[in-house]
């Protein structure tokens, strides 16, 4: 059973705290992940979540003409948000949504932003391979700029899943005020293949380049089963029992602050 948290302090290394939510908007997902990462006094939180529908996530900096086709997007009613995080374009479909929030100015991830990656990273692996999925860590270094054209899922950056070859999961950083939010998708099925268009350049190679799970286990995954793994590997990571919570009246009201900036173009498709 979950339990409400808002009257707990985190100050201290108590438990990893779980958070499991149904489909959300774009605007809500991400303002409900940078609600988490601002929070000073928070310890660490795994959030896992869906999108009430297929949404398109630009990264921080990334120019949206690069990005996504926007006359097709609003042609499939696909809507479109910035993430506080870094990256290229992300289409958000069938997937399980990880949000991964904590300090970074002490303990197992208070490293450089390399080796926090490999950690988590290697905390997913650990939770995929719980369930079946011979899943493998992609080790190159290099980081693909956001300036570079095509989607998240057409290119391998470091320390990112892949299964034969194909990407099955996908994650961005970023760290403020002694805090880390990491957050990416895992890929539970192939979106239609309609939806792939209105990433623009290099929707094929994003779609041909990426696979889920149920293509992998031959059978789509207990969405409890895969959470509960997932937790658990990530609390190894973190070195914290997971324990499931709800969200503060505290967490949802900040969240709330930023929905606005989320749904609003002029962020979005700033330059």
């Amino acid at each position: 059973m979950a339990i409400s948290c808002s009257s707990v302090s985190y100050a201290g290394p108590s438990f990893l705290r779980v958070v499991v939510n149904a489909g959300g908007s774009g605007a809500w997902n991400m303002g409900l992940d940078e609600a988490l990462l601002e929070d000073p006094f928070g310890g660490w939180t795994l959030r896992l979540y869906r999108w009430d529908r297929p949404t398109i996530s630009l990264g921080y900096a990334q120019p949206h003409e690069q990005g996504v086709d926007t006359v097709v997007a609003r042609r499939l009613g696909i809507p479109v948000v910035r993430r506080p995080t870094g990256g290229r374009a992300v289409l958000h479909a069938d997937e399980l949504t990880y949000a991964l929030v904590g300090p970074v100015d002490h303990g197992p991830l208070s490293g450089h932003i390399s080796q926090s990656y490999r950690c988590i990273a290697n905390g997913l692996l650990t939770g995929l391979r719980r369930i079946g999925v011979d899943v493998q860590l992609e080790r190159s270094e290099s980081i693909v700029s956001p300036f570079s054209k095509g989607p998240c899922f057409s290119a391998r950056t470091r320390y990112e899943l892949s299964v034969c070859g194909r990407k099955i999961a996908g994650s961005a950083q970023r760290r403020r005020g002694g805090r880390l939010l990491q957050h990416g998708s895992v890929l539970l099925g192939s979106p239609n293949s309609r939806l792939w268009a209105a990433l623009g350049h290099g929707y094929r190679q994003a779609a041909e380049s990426s696979i889920g799970l149920t293509e992998v286990l031959g059978q789509r995954p207990s969405a409890r089963t895969l959470a509960f793994n997932l937790a658990r590997a990530l609390g190894e990571v973190v070195q914290l029992p997971p324990r499931h919570c709800v969200l503060s009246r505290a967490e949802i009201r900040r969240a709330r602050g930023h929905v606005e900036k989320y749904s609003d173009e002029s962020w979005t498709f700033r330059r």
